[in-house]
């Protein structure tokens, strides 16, 4: 199997995937298995979960991940001097 056929598959089926019901998941997952010869049950529910993710973060993209900036480029400079003036103290 190529993995652009794959890819195609996957995000032909990750709709109904997520809107599907536990039992209707397990069908979604065996038909992917036999259509891609995969035989383990696991490494497709990470698939689909992984494209879900990918999927979901291509939208959010303009927003930062992470804490907020607390300090600025002013206040960078001025503990990088306070830091020089005291002799380079760590602690």
């Amino acid at each position: 199997m190529t993995e652009v056929f794959e890819m195609q598959l996957l995000s032909k089926m990750i709709d109904s995937y997520l809107s599907a019901s536990k039992k209707e998941k397990g069908k979604i997952l065996s038909q992917y298995m036999k259509l891609t010869g995969i035989k383990n049950k696991k490494t497709v529910t990470k698939r689909f979960e992984r494209f879900r993710k990918t999927d979901r973060n291509k939208s959010k993209s303009d927003k930062r991940l992470g804490r907020p900036v607390k300090y600025g480029d002013i206040e960078k400079e001025i503990f990088k001097n306070i830091w020089e003036l005291s002799g380079y103290i760590s602690a």
